[in-house]
């Protein structure tokens, strides 16, 4: 009897413990290794987390996470990407939506709404802007295509940011993605001396040629292009930053703390600034644009190079 009442003893807090774990319900958009980084981010910084996933395959299945939802019965749900951070966000507005991985969420109205809160994609220009001068200490003026129906926003906050910066900023707006070449070509060139592919959906896409464009002009006026992630520094755009998906990861455990530990409201959030970034650089098109000027101890704190050593 004493042995089975020590046995109890010692097993109770632990099926107390594994009882009272909060739950947490990740949305994803898809499958994506990012989004997998985020969620292995968010597990490490916030272990007491028992975490459920659903993946929506790119379909916003509205139905499918209500009833997920309430299969599980969680204290938060974390969703990543916009279509997941749509769905969720348009429940009955019972349990907090935190979202991440979503471009330029400032478009979406569902992501208004007072129960949710969140993480931004886009670095702020300030930063980034900073690191350009920094790999390009003659930088004067930076043109960046755009759809202003996608990015509008982004490309407004950085005409700001630039401003104290002493940069300029030149607008290409267009809606045709496969003219980015002859509209730059249209441009005065003494107007900017280098080029920033901002994560534009509508220009950047499987399909279209802006991409191939935009990189071709930058390497044939030796104009310095700052890609919009790692995938385009590898194909030879000169540098990135972007979100660090680890960082992002553990972000999103530290506001899920604050709302269901600290008793801040998802509205008293709001949406932050993400912390970490990760930069990347490719030495090669550094060469190719600055020729005997390229200075390699600039890509030293770099957290990638291309192309990687054999």
């Amino acid at each position: 009897m004493h042995t089975l009442l020590r046995a109890l003893a010692i097993c109770l807090p632990m099926v107390l413990n594994a009882a009272t774990k909060p739950v947490y319900v990740f949305v994803t958009d898809s499958d994506i290794r990012q989004f997998e980084q985020v969620v292995q981010g968010f597990a490490e910084s916030y272990p007491q987390a028992s975490i459920e996933r659903i993946n929506l395959d790119g379909k916003p299945d509205k139905a499918a996470v209500r009833a997920f939802v309430a299969r599980h019965k969680p204290a938060m749900i974390i969703a990543l990407g916009s279509i997941a951070a749509t769905t969720a966000a348009s429940l009955d507005g019972k349990t907090p939506v935190i979202f991440g991985m979503v471009l330029n969420h400032r478009r979406y109205a569902q992501l208004k709404k007072a129960h949710v809160a969140g993480v931004s994609m886009e670095i702020p220009a300030q930063a980034w802007l900073t690191q350009f001068r920094l790999l390009y200490p003659d930088l004067k003026a930076i043109a960046v295509p755009y759809n202003p129906d996608a990015s509008a926003e982004i490309v407004r906050d950085a005409t700001a940011a630039a401003q104290n910066l002493k940069i300029g900023v030149w607008g290409v707006p267009l809606a045709d993605p496969n003219t980015v070449g002859s509209r730059l070509e249209a441009e005065k060139p003494e107007n900017f001396n280098a080029l920033w592919m901002v994560a534009d959906f509508k220009l950047y896409y499987n399909e279209s040629t802006a991409f191939g464009q935009l990189l071709e002009f930058s390497l044939l006026t030796r104009k310095p292009l700052m890609g919009a992630s790692e995938a385009f520094v590898k194909a030879g755009a000169l540098f990135s930053v972007s979100i660090n998906y680890q960082t992002l990861g553990s972000q999103l455990a530290l506001v899920s703390r604050q709302i269901l530990e600290d008793k801040l409201t998802p509205a008293a959030i709001g949406i932050q600034a993400p912390i970490g970034t990760f930069t990347v650089v490719n030495k090669k098109t550094g060469r190719e644009i600055f020729g005997d000027n390229f200075n390699e101890d600039l890509f030293g704190n770099a957290d990638k190079v291309y192309p990687e050593e054999e």
